[in-house]
């Protein structure tokens, strides 16, 4: 537990950054512990390779390389909203459609029903509330069932 609080003092002296009562304390530890001296040489190692590394600096077409991707991407962004716009004026257009076609449909199929061919099914007309069906069941609840006195 206290080479924890060593190895962070190992740290801040290499970085210059210990008091001197740190410094001999620091000394007395090592000099008396294996595995922190071991951490200070490894430290040390890594500190050094790092040192070594030298600064590179970026080419001068980078920033301008960088710049006009993003304006590349603003202008895929303005197309983009277009694109949606469009896409929701198809949707809309597609939906009106779809309406009156089907109302078209709904008017074109009422007109045509033929008694007989509900005969050939075996179909019984089925008004607004068909028997059994949820709707015939509240407007019977609704209205009171004429069957319930009998």
């Amino acid at each position: 537990m206290e080479c924890k609080k060593y190895h962070k003092l190992i740290s801040r002296e290499i970085d210059n950054e210990i008091s001197e009562y740190e410094r001999e304390s620091l000394k007395l530890h090592l000099s008396q512990c294996l595995k922190c001296r071991q951490f200070k040489f490894s430290l040390l190692s890594v500190s050094d390779i790092h040192a070594g590394i030298k600064d590179v600096e970026p080419p001068s077409t980078i920033l301008s390389g960088i710049m006009s991707g993003i304006h590349e991407k603003n202008d895929d962004w303005a197309l983009a909203g277009w694109a949606k716009f469009a896409v929701s004026v198809a949707a809309v257009f597609v939906m009106l459609v779809g309406a009156g076609v089907g109302n078209f449909l709904a008017e074109k199929s009422a007109v045509d029903v033929n008694p007989v061919e509900d005969n050939i099914f075996h179909v019984e007309y089925l008004g607004n509330y068909p028997p059994g069906s949820v709707g015939y069941l509240v407007a019977a609840a609704m209205e009171g069932d004429k069957n319930e006195g009998k």
